[in-house]
């Protein structure tokens, strides 16, 4: 889990347009997990 977080934060500083999606991505494990 903590791989993907940061994986996600890589690419929230990649691009900005990932990051919104990634943030929703985020915030959907954040419910799961």
């Amino acid at each position: 889990r903590p791989v993907i977080c940061f994986v996600q934060y890589e690419f929230q500083e990649w691009s900005g347009e990932i990051h919104a999606v990634l943030r929703r991505k985020k915030i959907y494990f954040l419910q799961v997990l």
